[in-house]
């Protein structure tokens, strides 16, 4: 005769089994959506960064040419565009701007970014900024804004 007690099998999870699971289900969220949302606030970032690009590499060139002028050059002189015709969907500007002081040029790069999410609001920048030197161009990057430094590219 069988065994009445190993004939019997589990029928269903207990309800210790299923709130174990919600409860890790909970965990794994609570750290996931936030890193998901600074991760999409980054992603849209993008696109200024890829914007600067063009002003970026005029303001090297010049550097490098030593052909930044005596007076203050801006996006006309680099070959770019007026700055607001320089824009996307998170990106509101890209003014480029250099001069010459004391001998020493130096450029810098502004980029106006429009709200994206709630990491970053309307009318928070990234500057970059440079010194020509001999050896070439070094890029600095900082921010204007309350939350811009979280999110500011690495160059």
């Amino acid at each position: 005769m069988i065994n009445p007690l190993l004939k019997k099998a589990q029928q269903a999870f207990t309800l210790i089994e299923l709130m174990v699971v919600v409860a890790i289900i909970g965990i794994l969220a609570s750290v996931a959506i936030p890193l998901y949302l600074n991760y999409t606030v980054k992603a849209k970032l993008t696109e200024a960064i890829s914007l600067t690009s063009p002003a970026l590499l005029a303001i090297g060139l010049a550097c490098n040419d030593r052909t930044l002028g005596d007076t203050a050059i801006d996006n006309a002189t680099f070959g770019l565009g007026e700055p607001a015709s320089i824009s996307g969907t998170y990106t509101q500007s890209v003014t480029a701007s250099g001069a010459v002081a004391s001998g020493v040029g130096t450029g810098k790069v502004i980029v106006v970014l429009k709200t994206i999410g709630a990491g970053i609001n309307d009318g928070d920048a990234i500057i970059y900024s440079t010194v020509c030197h001999a050896s070439g161009t070094k890029w600095n990057v900082t921010g204007s804004g309350a939350n811009i430094a979280t999110y500011l590219p690495k160059v």
